[in-house]
């Protein structure tokens, strides 16, 4: 997540354009179990971490627009089911206070958001989107697998990455 600690560069007066890559937040496991290891009985804390309720309300009131296109999610393995894989309530506040440090040193910054198609990296765009404080947030945007750039060889085609 954003590193509030680090202090950033001086800004120039007039950014043109700001761009930042962030991964997601704190998440849940994407499994219970790794090899040997059993971690199923654990399942009722990560539930516990979820986003609350409230926060779970804001996260949907975000839209996502996600592209059509063919292909398919190559990492889908590292998607998670059900509670593994997810946004935690620590992350929804750690992308939340991003936004906010990010409306705070860009005030006057209109702000796009691009996203993987995992929940918890649309979870994490949104967050960010929320902290920054638009009176409309924008849309999340999603691209079609066979055009995804935020992860390399997203749609698995490339044999040789793969």
């Amino acid at each position: 997540a954003f590193d509030m600690t680090q202090k950033p560069p001086k800004p120039s007066e007039h950014p043109k354009q700001v761009v930042i890559l962030m991964r997601h937040g704190d998440r849940t496991p994407v499994r219970e179990k790794f090899g040997e290891l059993d971690l199923s009985h654990l399942a009722p804390k990560w539930r516990s971490l979820l986003p609350t309720e409230a926060e779970q309300a804001e996260l949907d009131s975000v839209r996502v627009e996600r592209e059509e296109g063919t292909g398919s999610n190559s990492y889908a393995s590292f998607v998670g089911e059900g509670h593994l894989g997810q946004l935690t309530s620590l992350g929804f506040d750690q992308c939340r206070r991003a936004g906010q440090q990010l409306k705070a040193r860009y005030p006057e910054a209109r702000i796009r958001a691009f996203s993987t198609d995992f929940p918890r990296t649309i979870h994490t765009a949104s967050c960010v989107l929320l902290g920054f404080g638009a009176s409309e947030p924008p849309a999340v945007s999603v691209a079609a697998p066979e055009r995804q750039t935020l992860l390399p060889n997203y749609d698995g085609r490339c044999r040789r990455y793969a």
